[in-house]
């Protein structure tokens, strides 16, 4: 019997809350060169993957003040005040994250798992769309 791993979903699209360190700080190779929006952005543009946006990128403080425009879930919001309150996460050492990407973006969904796995990114919430 096959057992997948990962992200399995019937959705479409998955909506990212995360913390990614700031790039001087990074460990892996690739977010070293190229920063973490940079690569949803490559998702963006591409023309075989839809759905992928970019809604949210900056501080903590600039994402809590946003967060009723970005239309959060209060679930969301909850595990997000409890990452970004821990004194060392409101800061300079972490970028905050919030975008969609289209579920057949094997890439990018790959790409954040492997920079989780390497403590280079906290996903703080996922929601299916």
């Amino acid at each position: 019997m096959k057992i997948r791993q990962g992200f399995v979903s019937n959705s479409s699209s998955t909506s990212f809350l995360l913390a990614c360190l700031s790039q001087d700080r990074c460990s892996n190779k690739l977010l070293k060169k190229i920063p973490l929006w940079k690569l949803v952005e490559y998702g963006e543009n591409s023309n075989c993957v839809e759905e992928t946006e970019m809604k949210f990128h900056g501080e903590f403080l600039d994402l809590l003040e946003k967060v009723q425009d970005l239309g959060l879930y209060k679930s969301s919001i909850k595990k997000l005040r409890e990452f970004g309150f821990e004194e060392k996460n409101m800061y300079e050492e972490w970028e905050y994250y919030y975008f969609s990407v289209n579920n057949h973006d094997e890439i990018l969904r790959t790409q954040i798992s492997i920079f989780e796995e390497e403590g280079d990114l906290f996903i703080i919430d996922f929601q299916e769309e």
